[in-house]
C-alpha cells in the first residue's frame, strides 16, 4: 500500500512538471520564428528609432533599431534576459552587416538568437 502511494506521488509530480514545461511556452513564444522569417523591406521603413521586444521561453530581448536612408544604422540590445545566450549578442551586428534578418543563429545560443531576431523584427514592424 505504501509503494502505491509513492508511485502516485511520483506520477503526480511528473504530470505537474510536464504541465509547467508546456506552460513556459506561450502562443507568442511559439510564433517567434514566424515573426522574423517574413520579408521586411527595410528600404521602405521611414527614418527613426524603433523599439521592439520578444520572448522565447525563458529568454527576453529588447532592442532599439535605428533606420536611416532605408538602411539599418544601429541596433542597441537594451535588455537580454538569458541563460547561456551571451554569444547571441552578436546577432545585431550580423543583421546590420547583412541588412536583413536572414542571418544564422548562434550555435549553443539558438533561443537567444531567435528572441533577438524576433525583437528586431518587432521593432521594424512598428513603423506604421
Amino acid at each position: 500500500m505504501k509503494k502505491r502511494g509513492t508511485y502516485i506521488t511520483i506520477f503526480i509530480a511528473f504530470v505537474l512538471l510536464l504541465a509547467f514545461a508546456a506552460g513556459c511556452r506561450s502562443t507568442a513564444d511559439i510564433r517567434t520564428d514566424e515573426r522574423y522569417e517574413r520579408d521586411i523591406e527595410i528600404t521602405k521603413i521611414p527614418d527613426g528609432d524603433y523599439r521592439g521586444e520578444a520572448t522565447d521561453g525563458p529568454v527576453k530581448a529588447v532592442v532599439i533599431v535605428e533606420v536611416k536612408n532605408g538602411k539599418i544604422r544601429s541596433i542597441v540590445l537594451e535588455h537580454h534576459r538569458m541563460m547561456k545566450g551571451k554569444p547571441a549578442e552578436r546577432i545585431p551586428q550580423d543583421v546590420i552587416r547583412a541588412q536583413s534578418l536572414n542571418v544564422d543563429t548562434v550555435s549553443g545560443a539558438t533561443i537567444s538568437s531567435r528572441a533577438i531576431l524576433a525583437a528586431i523584427a518587432d521593432a521594424l514592424s512598428r513603423h506604421d
